[in-house]
C-alpha cells in the first residue's frame, strides 16, 4: 500500500501543466482553426458563464446549435 501511495505521489509531481499540454496538443498547421473553434464556443456561452469551466450540457447545446441551427455537417464541426 505504501509503495502505491509513493508511486501516486510521484505521478502527481510528474504531471505537466495544462498550458504546457495545450501548447503541443494542436497540430501547428491547424492551431489557428482550433483556437477559432474555441473562441466561437466561448462566444456561444452565456455571458455570466464565460469564465467558468464549461459543462457537458453546454458542449451538447453547442454541437446541437452547429448541427441543427447552423446546419453544419458533422465533419465540419471538427474540420472547418
Amino acid at each position: 500500500m505504501a509503495s502505491q501511495l509513493r508511486a501516486a505521489g510521484a505521478n502527481l509531481r510528474n504531471r505537466r501543466s495544462v498550458a504546457e499540454i495545450m501548447s503541443c496538443a494542436a497540430p501547428q498547421k491547424s492551431a489557428k482553426q482550433y483556437e477559432k473553434g474555441w473562441e466561437d464556443f466561448v462566444e456561444f456561452r452565456e455571458e455570466e458563464k464565460k469564465d467558468s469551466i464549461p459543462t457537458e450540457e453546454e458542449f451538447i447545446q453547442y454541437f446541437d446549435f452547429l448541427l441543427n441551427i447552423k446546419k453544419w455537417k458533422t465533419s465540419s464541426c471538427w474540420t472547418r
